[in-house]
């Protein structure tokens, strides 16, 4: 027979009502119960049925996803993947499931994440001030961003330290001898891209250097981005002598631009990543990047959701710290550049 929650309940030594607040994820019930309650439903086979519990409570047990720029190019992102999972493993211990929301142009999203009544929304890679975000803010849905949103509304978020991240990437190659760093960023009006630019130029000036506007360019955080911009920094009469590219799938793009061109990575050109996906370690040569944790930033996310959906009047913002991971892919410039003569 199918198990029950007073099967469950029996098992541990708690109540009913202490295995429905596992259940829902709340913290009034001890870490210590938690897990035997979790144990009890591990040896019984026990599956909550979500539907009915929904309607029960007149609530959704289901938290909702979308995927900003596209969710048939960010599903190509490993990255994206890893967050996802992180979302989906924290809100499934917490008997909530997790679905994918995407429309069509033709179809507000909001409208849309209306209409299937989640509990909950965990937005990826937004744009600055999306109105979408906007719009649900407004309706009073409950709803956690991957990135920075903006300052006029206060929507609650996790994100690494793009600006810190930014610094330390600039630190590294300028202490090689680095002086025209090339940046390569996504979509203009992006948190991500706002922040990593932020540390960039940050760093540039705390070494005395110019901002140049003419090595700063933007594009989508895909290979094909990645690839014609670096195209576009190759083809200037004064090239950079390395690249910070705003994420990792760019970084490929642009290694790609730069050996088609003739020119040998770190030798000729240096080359920095940003995400730390996992085959950036086996590309030739392997990839300096920032490291960031999908899987903990989604599984932070999740539960940052979770305490709004158990009633928390707010919840404080997460900032993840980034760590600069080196490889192969850096070096000091050639010596035929010719940017060494400021006795730096």
């Amino acid at each position: 027979m199918k198990a029950t929650i007073d099967d469950v309940a029996r098992t541990a030594g708690v109540s009913i009502k202490t295995v429905s607040r596992v259940l829902n994820g709340s913290s009034q019930v001890k870490p210590a119960t938690a897990a035997r309650v979790r144990q009890a439903m591990q040896a019984h086979g026990y599956q909550p049925n979500v539907l009915a519990r929904g309607l029960a409570r007149n609530a959704s047990d289901v938290i909702g996803v979308a995927i900003g720029h596209g969710a048939d190019a960010q599903l190509s992102n490993p990255f994206v993947f890893q967050v996802l999972n992180g979302i989906t493993a924290t809100a499934n211990r917490c008997g909530y499931q997790v679905m994918l929301v995407t429309s069509s142009p033709d179809t507000p999203l909001a409208s849309l994440i209306l209409a299937k009544r989640v509990a909950g929304m965990v937005f990826i890679s937004v744009r600055t001030n999306d109105e979408h975000v906007r719009t649900l803010h407004a309706q009073g849905l409950p709803f956690v961003l991957t990135s920075h949103f903006g300052d006029d509304v206060t929507v609650p978020f996790v994100d690494l330290d793009g600006s810190k991240a930014g610094q330390m990437v600039v630190d590294h190659l300028v202490g090689l001898g680095h002086r025209r760093i090339g940046l390569l960023c996504g979509p203009r009006h992006h948190g991500n891209t706002h922040a990593r630019r932020q540390g960039y130029e940050l760093g540039l000036r705390r070494h005395g250097l110019p901002v140049p506007a003419e090595l700063i360019k933007y594009g989508d955080f895909h290979e094909a981005s990645g690839m014609a911009l670096t195209q576009e920094l190759l083809g200037q009469q004064l090239r950079p002598t390395a690249i910070f590219a705003c994420s990792d799938q760019m970084a490929l793009g642009a290694m790609h631009a730069i050996k088609s061109s003739g020119l040998a990575v770190p030798q000729q050109m240096s080359l920095v990543g940003f995400d730390d996906i996992p085959m950036a370690r086996y590309w030739d040569p392997p990839l300096t990047t920032v490291h960031q944790d999908g899987t903990a930033k989604g599984s932070a996310a999740a539960s940052m959701l979770l305490q709004l959906l158990q009633g928390a009047p707010n919840v404080a913002n997460v900032l993840l710290q980034p760590e600069l991971v080196l490889r192969q892919s850096t070096a000091p410039p050639p010596d035929e550049a010719g940017l060494r003569d400021d006795g730096i």
